[in-house]
């Protein structure tokens, strides 16, 4: 692992521990399941998820991912082997632990597949229906050497969640171009985000059509939109009404909406929102109310269609984590899309889909010529970040049905 300085005869000297190599994502680009970015903010272990002094990546179990190795303060040369504590949770697949890594990439040569430079393969093996970790470690020289580096592995048994799909006209105009088999493209890329959860999304046979004309007993404001005021979101009448429409008592409800209207302002114009979600205990906090035609709060997520589709699978990942009981990153929103603080941009609960010029690593946003902000969901517990375990809060809020409607039938 990563080597202490300890001078205790001098206070004046101040302990580093200096890390020889250290673990990244391997891929660059929109969210990939095979290739997850890695929770490593602190390196002193974590409880519960997290007990290695370095980062800590998810798996799902029988699935395998791939993190890259960055040799930092070491030679190209030097020969680093991975070895996994526990073998029955997590096995290296690549390579083998009696081989090093190897520095340079490796072609396809027939079955073979090609293996990028400095890469470990790590298969999760365990089959306990329970979350588990072990920890990776690169060694120095041999596959029992000394030890440079650790990561946690987490092993998550899958989660399976149906979603029903709602194609939403407003006075006669709907979202373009929406389809079942466009809803099914869009959650195989929500799929490549939730699988660093153990999470999988399976969109229900059928896309339902909503034609909306009245909400609260009067006319939809503005034909083509769902109209936003200062009214906060949980008690808006129209947003409400299009929540509250058919929704399927056993699946997340994704509504897709034409677009978001603001009359508020002046003058009146397009809203910059992307999505909106509530849970279910969120949604239990503002009940129907019959003498204002209020039909109450509605668990699920309404999202905007636009033609990128990683821009709406990053929007509708972000929204189904609020339908989990997310809330934006610690809690708070940062100052705008140029916040430059690093753990809010890669972190899916970040509330803009772009964060300014620069790029973290994710690519390009449909969102003017901005960058995407990242997919990241956090799994190791961090007393002083709000909601640091979010891998954990999601899944236990699965377990709480909190993505399921209050009045679904």
């Amino acid at each position: 692992m990563a080597f202490t300085i300890h001078v205790p005869s001098d206070p004046e000297i101040i302990v580093y521990r200096v890390a020889p190599v250290r673990f990244a994502r391997a891929i660059r680009g929109f969210a990939d399941k095979t290739a997850p970015d890695l929770d490593d903010h602190g390196f002193i272990p974590a409880s519960p998820r997290g007990s290695s002094r370095g980062p800590a990546v998810g798996v799902m179990r029988n699935n395998t991912v791939r993190v890259r190795v960055i040799r930092d303060r070491i030679e190209p040369a030097a020969p680093l082997f991975a070895t996994s504590d526990d073998t029955s949770i997590a096995e290296v697949s690549f390579p083998p632990e009696d081989r090093p890594l190897n520095s340079s990439d490796i072609a396809a040569i027939g079955t073979e597949v090609a293996r990028p430079a400095d890469c470990i393969f790590l298969r999760g093996t365990s089959t306990a229906s329970t979350t588990v970790e072990t920890v990776i470690k690169v060694r120095h020289g041999s596959r029992t050497g000394p030890v440079l580096a650790e990561l946690s592995i987490i092993v998550y048994p899958i989660l399976s969640i149906r979603v029903q799909a709602h194609s939403v006209s407003v006075r006669g105009t709907g979202p373009a171009g929406l389809t079942l088999a466009r809803v099914e493209q869009l959650f195989r890329r929500i799929n490549e985000i939730y699988g660093q959860a153990g999470i999988q999304f399976r969109v229900n046979g059928t896309l339902m059509v909503e034609t909306l004309v009245n909400a609260g007993g009067a006319p939809f404001a503005t034909a083509g939109f769902v109209t936003l005021t200062n009214t906060a979101d949980d008690s808006n009448v129209e947003l409400q009404t299009v929540l509250n429409s058919r929704p399927v008592a056993n699946s997340l409800n994704a509504y897709f909406v034409p677009g978001y209207r603001d009359i508020a302002r002046a003058p009146p114009e397009i809203d910059g929102t992307l999505g909106i979600a509530f849970s279910r205990s969120h949604a239990r906090r503002v009940p129907p109310n019959a003498l204002t035609n209020f039909p109450g709060c509605e668990a699920g997520i309404t999202v905007i269609l636009g033609p990128n589709l990683d821009t709406v699978a990053h929007t509708a990942a972000h929204e189904i984590g609020h339908a989990l009981t997310l809330e934006h990153y610690n809690n708070q929103n940062p100052p705008g899309p140029g916040d430059s603080h690093i753990w809010g941009t890669r972190c899916l609960m970040h509330n803009f889909v772009s964060v300014g010029g620069f790029d973290i690593g994710y690519g390009a946003t449909a969102v003017g010529t901005n960058v995407s902000a990242g997919q990241l969901l956090m799994t190791k517990k961090r007393a002083k970040i709000f909601q640091s375990d979010q891998i954990n809060v999601i899944r236990r809020a699965f377990l709480n049905n909190q993505h399921r409607p209050l009045r679904g039938t």
